[in-house]
């Protein structure tokens, strides 16, 4: 009787060390992971009214971090470095498989828009050929789209394409005048800095979009918590920094992620996984 009571309270001890093991502490810090469309120093100024709002809500340090491009970024978060990720949803379907929940998503679509100097020439999408084009690096959901666009509209081989370290990355070139144009979105060019909105102009000349950023945790932290994290989210548009922000980025607000937003992605997907097996 005693041998057995010995036995069971081993079992116990050994499920609680484990259990430890494979949650991330409640008092940790909350590690949120945000995709790179820009430069690490640009993402943490733009989301540090989320993270102070974050750890003031949850009651817990929150960290901010990225990763130097998008192949880095969708590594590390299979990887587990986040415990909560914004990213773009042609990752979405990867990370789900690997025990992460969808939560939130912006409410503004990802529109491509082509970026191009104010006394540039370029007008139409025929203008577009033989051109230098700039576009965010090749695991992108912008550059995927944006091939897939350009070939839709007659100019594929037509284009000199110019992969650049980020949307921001790209619109400065384009200011710069090193490239003619650059396929992006609307939302990296507000946050841009104001001598470079001052000298590009975006042109709409594609309705090809996507849903937005979405918002993504870890089902390791727990029921509770992943539903305190959602919550908290929802509280920091209703606040008068989340107000602040929005206006700042575009993004609009958050709204619930569709089983449509999860198909939408399925090709994107597929797509990010061909080219992650044709490159070393």
């Amino acid at each position: 009787m005693i041998a057995r009571a010995c036995f069971a309270s081993l079992c116990l001890l050994v499920l609680s060390v484990f259990a430890a093991e494979s949650s991330p502490a409640a008092d940790s810090p909350l590690r949120v992971g945000i995709v790179p469309y820009n430069s690490t120093a640009a993402l943490m100024q733009t989301h540090k009214p989320l993270r102070d709002f974050l750890s003031q809500k949850l009651g817990r340090k929150v960290v901010l971090y990225s990763s130097k491009d998008h192949a880095h970024f969708f590594q590390e978060t299979l990887n587990g470095r986040f415990d909560v990720v914004l990213t773009t949803g042609h990752f979405m379907p990867a990370m789900i498989k690997k025990g992460f929940e969808p939560l939130l998503c912006y409410r503004s679509r990802l529109e491509i828009s082509v970026v191009v100097r104010k006394d540039s020439d370029i007008k139409t999408i025929e203008d577009l050929r033989d051109k230098t084009i700039g576009l965010p690096d090749y695991l992108s959901l912008f550059y995927i789209g944006g091939m897939q666009w350009l070939d839709s509209v007659g100019l594929a081989k037509h284009y000199n394409i110019v992969e650049q370290a980020s949307h921001i990355t790209a619109i400065m070139a384009v200011a710069s005048k090193r490239i003619d144009a650059a396929i992006t979105s609307i939302y990296p060019l507000r946050q841009a800095s104001k001598e470079t909105q001052e000298q590009v102009v975006a042109l709409s000349l594609t309705t090809v979009s996507f849903p937005s950023i979405l918002m993504l945790a870890d089902k390791k932290l727990g029921d509770q918590t992943v539903k305190d994290i959602a919550d908290a989210f929802l509280a920091f548009e209703l606040s008068e920094a989340g107000r602040q922000f929005f206006v700042d980025t575009g993004y609009i607000g958050y709204r619930a992620v569709t089983n449509d937003d999860i198909k939408a992605f399925n090709e994107y997907a597929k797509l990010t996984e061909k080219i992650l097996e044709s490159r070393p």
